[in-house]
């Protein structure tokens, strides 16, 4: 087993942590293209099994992070997608407090004006 290797990882493993939390995509871009490297470097020496396990653990933990960002990305497309929608009703709040709709008719086709 190389230790060195496994210090660059652990290292590389931190940054793309801290990238992550911060929504650094052009450096997690960067960094994942060095663990690949990294990884692969692992791989063809056979070492695989060797990797210790808070290496273990910060390889997990990335990866929830990678996942809750992913999720956090789905959410903000859909909320766009939401919002470029138009409403087909308007809710608003009475004097009293009560709520009340108002259902809107949206026009099915262009409308031509002079």
């Amino acid at each position: 087993m190389k230790q060195p290797i496994f210090d660059q990882l652990n290292r590389l493993l931190d940054k793309e942590r801290t990238a992550l939390l911060h929504g650094d995509f052009e450096k997690i871009s960067t960094l994942l293209k060095e663990k690949e490297a990294l990884l692969e470097a692992i791989s063809a020496e056979g070492s695989a099994r060797d990797v210790d396990a808070p290496v273990m653990a910060k390889l997990r933990r990335n990866l929830t992070l990678y996942d809750e960002a992913l999720a956090g990305l789905r959410a903000v497309a859909e909320r766009i997608g939401a919002t470029a929608q138009p409403r087909s009703e308007l809710r608003f709040y009475r004097q009293d407090g009560d709520t009340t709709s108002l259902t809107v008719q949206t026009p099915k086709g262009l409308e031509k004006r002079a």
